[in-house]
């Protein structure tokens, strides 16, 4: 084992970030095999910090499922934590799905929704469905109209980000593309272009028009809270008093109606 882990030692000491994955699982089973569980996870813990980033998810699903295999599923939250803080955006918001079911199947409702609010600032609901979807479906099940609402405050808040954001790009690529425009006439011979300020203004304007983060336009912008968290009719049979008999004509109770509220308390049930 010893001349072994020192062969391991020297691969990843001399291996291109791009090729290390390979080596690090090899080496993290080999001690889950023949060594210890804690040196494994140590591993596993290197590698998250070595390989690139298309690899890093790969690494954290394995880190996150052997530390769960090994010293139970609550020893698996910060890893999940270091994960979302370190992976790019596409994949944070997947591995906070991840982590938002385990906190719901462990109970934890309040940790669940906080992975949520998280995890959406990367998710565009335009782009990202699906996980808006996860989150519809976890407040009908746990949550109730006020929380309901405010996951639907939090998508209007996410949706003009990304609209601003795909603004400011649209503003800045029609300006390259101009600009790309008065350099190849330059090189042509002709006489640079400058543009006037109003130029600049219509191509801001342009761009504007295109993507108007002022103009949000949502499925569910004014969706109704589900049934699940409206009220319910009270049944008829709750005021058995006032309901007639078989036979019976319906007769409104009267007998307080010409009484003061001094009176009707005085007055003795019947």
């Amino acid at each position: 084992m010893e001349r072994a882990r020192e062969l391991f030692e020297q691969v990843l000491d001399s291996c291109p970030a791009k090729d290390a994955k390979i080596f690090f699982v090899m080496y993290a089973n080999l001690e889950e095999e023949y060594g210890l569980a804690r040196r494994a996870m140590n591993i596993y813990d290197r590698a998250t910090r070595t390989v690139v980033d298309e690899d890093k998810f790969a690494i954290y699903s394995l880190y996150i499922n052997r530390a769960s295999e090994f010293f139970g599923v609550t020893r698996t939250r910060e890893i999940y934590e270091r994960a979302i803080e370190t992976l790019p955006d596409k994949l944070a918001k997947d591995m906070c799905l991840r982590f938002a079911e385990l906190e719901r199947k462990l109970g934890e409702i309040d940790r669940a929704r906080g992975v949520f609010v998280y995890g959406s600032q990367f998710s565009d609901p335009r782009l990202e469905p699906v996980y808006w979807q996860k989150w519809r479906k976890f407040e009908e099940d746990h949550g109730n109209e006020d929380t309901f609402r405010e996951m639907l405050r939090i998508k209007r808040s996410v949706q003009a980000k990304f609209n601003t954001q795909v603004n400011f790009m649209s503003i800045e690529a029609l300006a390259a593309a101009h600009e790309m425009m008065a350099l190849e006439k330059k090189q042509e011979g002709a006489k640079a272009v400058k543009f006037s300020k109003e130029e600049v203004a219509q191509i801001e304007g342009k761009a504007q028009k295109e993507v108007n983060p002022e103009k949000i336009e949502l499925d569910d912008e004014e969706e109704e809270v589900p049934d699940v968290f409206q009220p319910k009719e009270v049944p008829a049979a709750v005021f058995a008093r006032n309901v007639p008999q078989e036979g019976q004509s319906a007769q409104p109770d009267t007998r307080n109606e010409k009484l003061g509220a001094l009176a009707r308390l005085k007055r003795k049930p019947e």
